[in-house]
């Protein structure tokens, strides 16, 4: 690992990984990663590897694809960093041995991105790493990456290859059409990745021990399952939302190259200085320590943090706004609602947004179909979950207040989950039964 590190470092200089979420990776052993594979599969996830072994002390354990396996001297480079075959066997003796594995449930159809595809999880049916999981009680920490799929663009991919009179060969001699990667422009037209920030995040941690042995549960291998696309599926829009407002974004920035033009008008710093283009103010609360970032245009992201620190212009007006709603939001009171940067959004997360904020008070809930319906979708309530999942204003666009229809809670993404869902709910005054159904 340490020559890996060393090689890697002139590399590490130019894309200056940017790693958040180390709170949300527990102490306990064996642990499950689980992630979102980026195009080509190998471009980004050797820095992950080293930052989670300088700072956590972690030897990641991937299960690879068998054709991995099949090709010499590729083969063995994978044994050396500790790539294993991706079978239960294996994942099962490096359980017992208590190491953390890595999975990426997409494959290789999943680094094969096709046009339009980017940063999609493609994950199929897929249930394998869940049943592992639930098989030894292990946690999983669900992480997400974004960079690489910013530094291509795809000229051709394999629909492209399956459609040209090169098709038929290719089905002729069995080649499996996941294997077929793209034809990319990159840097200066070239092949070669554009010089991209990379950005990864570690979700909360998902735990199963107390499913340990349900394996074989379908209804629980699923619900999981979906836990775990929600929790990846939302890092990958908070980074990509991070990402448009990174200082650190352009290689000039990273590298320090901020050249001076001689502009006369330029202010001095600390006179008519610009705001950041992002400010952030952490705060304590009943539920722990909780952080706020904003835009100048309004609050970008709400979440919960390990503790004060890494404050970032706490005076702007924006979070002085949020901070005071939460604090009115803790004590039972009401505050005006802090505006929110939703330029990230889609236009069917900003109805869903309207439909929520404008129509659930506090202490009222809703449930996902009906949500939908006044979201203009019916018959969405998947959408609407989807939607919620990626939340990233927890608290103040109330996701906590959305039900499923049958009086179960639901999922939720905020630290802590479904406990978390549930005292905020009793904490606006609803009751449950001692099955921990909601009495609507």
């Amino acid at each position: 690992m340490a020559l890996a590190a060393t090689l890697l470092e002139p590399l590490r200089q130019v894309v200056q990984p940017h790693i958040d979420g180390w709170e949300h990776i527990p102490d306990e052993r064996p642990l499950l990663f689980v992630g979102n594979h980026t195009l080509f599969a190998m471009l980004d996830i050797p820095f992950l590897f080293t930052a989670l072994h300088h700072k956590a002390g972690i030897v990641l354990r991937p299960l690879g694809d068998r054709i991995h396996f099949g090709i010499p001297i590729w083969r063995d480079l994978l044994v050396r960093y500790g790539v294993v075959p991706g079978t239960p066997d294996h994942g099962s003796a490096l359980m017992e041995e208590g190491e953390c594995l890595l999975v990426f449930p997409g494959g290789a159809r999943e680094a094969a991105k096709r046009r339009g595809e980017s940063y999609q999880l493609i994950w199929k049916e897929r249930f394998g790493f869940v049943r592992l999981a639930l098989q030894y009680g292990c946690t999983i920490v669900p992480f997400s990456a974004v960079g690489i799929e910013h530094a291509f663009d795809i000229v051709a991919d394999a629909d492209d290859y399956l459609a040209s009179p090169l098709g038929p060969v290719l089905r002729a001699i069995g080649v499996r059409p996941d294997l077929l990667m793209p034809i990319v422009r990159g840097w200066g037209g070239t092949p070669l990745p554009r010089p991209e920030r990379l950005y990864f995040r570690f979700a909360p941690p998902i735990e199963t021990r107390a499913h340990r042995g349900e394996q074989d549960d379908a209804r629980r291998c699923r619900d999981i399952r979906e836990q775990v696309r929600a929790a990846i599926e939302g890092g990958i829009a908070d980074l990509i939302a991070y990402r448009g407002e990174d200082p650190l974004r352009t290689l000039d920035a990273r590298l320090g190259r901020f050249a001076d033009d001689g502009d006369e008008d330029a202010p001095a710093p600390g006179e008519g200085a610009p705001e950041p283009a992002l400010s952030r103010a952490s705060m304590p609360t009943p539920l722990g320590p909780m952080f706020l970032e904003a835009s100048p245009e309004g609050l970008t992201r709400v979440g919960w943090c390990d503790g004060a620190g890494g404050d970032v212009n706490p005076g702007q007006r924006h979070l002085v706004d949020g901070r005071r709603w939460l604090d009115a939001y803790f004590e039972g009171a009401t505050a005006p609602l802090p505006a929110l940067d939703r330029s990230q959004l889609t236009s069917f997360a900003v109805q869903v947004t309207d439909a929520l904020v404008g129509g659930t008070g506090f202490g009222e809930v809703t449930t996902y179909g009906a949500l939908a319906e006044r979201a203009g979708a019916s018959g969405g309530s998947r959408a609407v979950g989807t939607a919620m999942a990626k939340n990233t204003w927890p608290l103040v666009v109330p996701c906590h207040r959305v039900v499923r229809a049958d009086g179960q809670l639901g999922r939720y993404s905020g630290a802590g989950g479904t406990d978390t869902k549930r005292w905020l709910l009793a904490h606006e005054g609803r009751r449950f039964t001692e099955a921990g159904k909601l009495i609507c």
